[in-house]
Formats: structure tokens, C-alpha cells, sequence
């Protein structure tokens, strides 16, 4: 399997700042929305049970959402540093290059489809219980 190209490298480090710049600014907008008036207004004007809950369910949404972006967001960054050092496209798992047109589509990938089939299989939680 090939190297990336220089060519195919910039292209995926732009595509990596560019989102790293929208989930930035992502962040942004949600932290300022939570400090949003209205929502101040409906965290601190709540009347019964029910509307604590819907109101805790607001807040933790928006913190799910800057969570999950802060996530990719470290995600880019290690792809990033990744290119700085020039080991980027190299599965950390087996070694071998990762292929251009996985990185296009998952540009944080960090393994190969077969080490991160392996790697799913045995570090993920499965959904359901089991004894």
C-alpha cells in the first residue's frame, strides 16, 4: 500500500482545521446559548416536577453536544499532531498505511478497517446486558 502524498496530506489537513474551526465555533454558540437569557429564564422559573426535569433534560443535552464536539475536537488534534510528526495514515494497531479514501471519509481515523473491526469488538460495551 502507498504513502500519502503531500497532495493528499494537505487536503486532509485542511479538512481537519476546517471542521476543527466549525466545532470550535459550535461550542462557542452553545456555550453562549446556555448563558441565554431565555434559558436562564426557564432554568430558574420552574414551577413543578415535571418542568425540572424537561428543564434538566435542556441542560444536559447542551452539555452532551459540547462534549461530543469537544471529543472530536481531540480527535483532530491528534491527527493533526500526527501529521506534524509525519506518522499520519499509519494504523496504530498493525502499522500498515491506512487508505486515502478511509482517511477522506474518517479523517481521525487511527486504524486500519480491519485492526478498528478488532479493536471494536473487543474494548466497546455491547448494548445489551450479559451475564
Amino acid at each position: 500500500m502507498a504513502e500519502l502524498t503531500r497532495k493528499q496530506t494537505d487536503e486532509l489537513k485542511q479538512l481537519l482545521d476546517r471542521r476543527h474551526q466549525e466545532l470550535r465555533a459550535d461550542v462557542r454558540q452553545e456555550l453562549a446559548d446556555s448563558g441565554d437569557e431565555r434559558f436562564t429564564e426557564l432554568t430558574s422559573s420552574v414551577r413543578d416536577i415535571g418542568e425540572e426535569s424537561t428543564t434538566a433534560v435542556l441542560a444536559d443535552v447542551n452539555l452532551s453536544l459540547i462534549n461530543r464536539h469537544t471529543h472530536e475536537m481531540n480527535q483532530i488534534e491528534r491527527a493533526l499532531q500526527h501529521i506534524e510528526r509525519g506518522d499520519y495514515g499509519i494504523c496504530v494497531d498493525c502499522g500498515a498505511d491506512i487508505p486515502f479514501e478511509r482517511l477522506q471519509g474518517y479523517p481521525v481515523a487511527e486504524r486500519c478497517v480491519s485492526c478498528q473491526g478488532r479493536y471494536e469488538k473487543t474494548h466497546l460495551s455491547h448494548a445489551t446486558p450479559r451475564l
